[in-house]
């Protein structure tokens, strides 16, 4: 698997609008809805903020939905929580080496899904 999904992921973030992220865009993503500017950034910009607009850290936790979804592109250490999502999850932004969370690999070092609680 590679870090570019060619399935955009659903970003919620304070609107109610949903905003779609794509790994695979080439172009600048906005991922601000709640701030009068949207902030663009690009994939693997880490002086562009990273999914701000409202909350100073962007990172989501999911730990029982259908769809979890954490998305990190530009933080040199991204996150991925997955407990119910059967498919393994990749976050990639600027790293060269996508970090690959499997559901039930105890190997990995940010969690695996028999982990009771997510290592943040």
């Amino acid at each position: 698997m590679s870090g570019c999904d060619p399935e955009p992921i659903i970003v919620p973030q304070c609107d109610p609008e949903p905003i779609i992220v794509s790994e695979c865009d080439p172009e600048p993503i906005i991922v601000s809805e709640c701030d009068p500017e949207p902030i663009i950034m690009s994939e693997c910009d880490p002086e562009h903020i990273m999914m701000s607009g409202c909350d100073p850290e962007p990172i989501i936790v999911s730990e029982c939905d259908p769809e979890p979804i954490i998305v990190s592109e530009c933080d040199p250490e991204p996150i991925i929580v997955s407990e119910c999502d059967p498919k393994p999850i990749i976050v990639s932004g600027c790293d060269p080496e996508p970090i690959i969370v499997s559901e039930c690999d105890p190997e990995l070092l940010i969690m695996s899904g028999c982990d009771p609680e997510p290592i943040i």
